[in-house]
């Protein structure tokens, strides 16, 4: 297909500027709050993922969400990576249908999809912050679920994450809380 030719080709350039220094993903769990100051002193490429804290300085925004995206209130100084679903418009554009899992409750988990696409672009070692899953806890910054639906979802997570741990070492900054991250063990 033509639109995924495409799609590939403008992956190359991000693929050679994300080789050039250790890559972290961070995520919107309430990990992330207290080591901010942390994560801003890392000589990393920063790459949010399905939103954007104005206190932390970030490469790219990944985005696999039509509302997320329209959502999103950003300055055009920081490129978003998105997937073929969302925006074929912008610079960075990965296939939406080639980033999916078969874990049904996850299959087009934001988290999940950039992880798969780090893996594409030949990553072998990936950081990652604030991945902590779905709570119950509605303090907590979470998804509206029950508690065995949060469960549910956060095991499924944890088995995509086991498989994709075969594939590039996943080291999480954040404490894991709902989910399992540490692949090697």
């Amino acid at each position: 297909y033509q639109s995924q030719n495409n799609v590939s080709l403008r992956l190359d350039d991000l693929k050679s500027i994300l080789c050039k220094k250790p890559v972290l993903l961070i995520f919107p769990g309430s990990s992330i709050e207290s080591i901010i100051d942390e994560l801003n002193l890392l000589d990393y490429t920063k790459i949010c993922v399905n939103f954007h804290n104005m206190n932390i300085k970030t490469d790219f925004v990944f985005v696999s969400n039509k509302r997320r995206f329209d959502e999103l209130n950003i300055e055009n100084s920081i490129p978003l990576i998105t997937t073929s679903n969302v925006s074929q418009n912008q610079k960075h554009v990965a296939s939406y249908v080639h980033l999916l899992n078969n874990e049904k409750l996850v299959f087009d988990n934001a988290g999940l999809l950039c992880i798969k696409l780090m893996i594409d672009l030949g990553l072998k070692k990936l950081f990652i912050a604030g991945f902590d899953g779905y709570s119950f806890d509605f303090s907590d910054f979470a998804f509206d679920n029950s508690q065995n639906e949060s469960k549910s979802i956060n095991e499924s997570i944890s088995k995509v994450l086991k498989m994709y741990g075969t594939q590039i070492n996943l080291v999480s900054l954040t404490k894991e809380k709902y989910i399992r991250i540490n692949t090697h063990d």
